[in-house]
């Protein structure tokens, strides 16, 4: 048996390598796999947060600039809603 093993040292080698990279790739492609797809769904996820960014800065930003171009800052204004609605 130590003779044969011996004469067919390169053929074990091989056998054995070969058997060793199919089980390497049988679990890595899978890996590979669920890596891509979460890679995916974060992608997903930071276009919405930059959609959910441009309609903040668009539409909740949009008043806030407008009571700070008022002259005075908005101070004045709240001071405003303030005594309308202490008045009721």
């Amino acid at each position: 048996m130590v003779e044969y093993l011996l004469a067919h040292s390169w053929q074990i080698l091989q056998l054995s390598l070969s058997i060793f990279f199919l089980g390497l790739i049988t679990f890595i492609i899978p890996i590979l796999i669920r890596l891509f797809r979460l890679l995916g769904i974060i992608n997903d996820m930071a276009i919405m947060a930059q959609n959910i960014t441009g309609i903040i800065q668009t539409y909740l930003w949009a008043p806030a600039k407008l009571f700070l171009s008022i002259k005075g800052g908005i101070a004045p204004v709240l001071q405003k809603i303030i005594s309308i609605f202490s008045q009721k």
